[in-house]
């Protein structure tokens, strides 16, 4: 299985791909399917509020033999204090060239604070994976070819 980011976005030493790449190496390639979740968890940060949060990532591909595209990543959070239910925080739409937060609404991804924070979550997300701060990480099919 080889995941890349979506063309559309380009950022300087990248490195969530290729810990994705290692972190599912063992994963059936699932062959059949255009789009795919991968959600990675802390169970503790569910019970405690406190951690790190849930983070979703979509990949979706062109053809059957082509390779994995990062097109949405998702950060999820409690955005009340006091609530107990999950709800999106950070939503970068790759493909599209979008980002939303609850309190911004959405913006340009190419703009240059967009990308920097995109560039900054890439980061802390690829740190957290390689310290092994999740004890989950799901590989789900979303879209089957027709």
């Amino acid at each position: 299985m080889n995941i890349s980011l979506h063309p559309n976005i380009m950022l300087p030493n990248e490195s969530l791909t290729p810990l994705l790449n290692h972190a599912l190496a063992g994963e059936s390639p699932m062959s059949s399917f255009k789009r795919l979740s991968l959600n990675i968890r802390s169970h503790a940060f569910i019970r405690t509020k406190q951690g790190q949060p849930p983070v979703e990532l979509h990949l979706e591909r062109s053809a059957l033999n082509s390779d994995w595209k990062i097109v949405v990543i998702a950060c999820f959070g409690f955005i009340e204090e006091h609530s107990d239910k999950l709800d999106v925080e950070l939503y970068f739409n790759l493909k599209r060239g979008w980002i939303y937060h609850p309190f911004t609404q959405d913006c340009n991804l190419l703009e240059p604070p967009c990308l920097s924070l995109l560039e900054s979550f890439v980061k802390a997300l690829s740190i957290r994976i390689q310290t092994q701060q999740f004890d989950e990480i799901t590989l789900t099919p979303i879209v089957r070819f027709s």
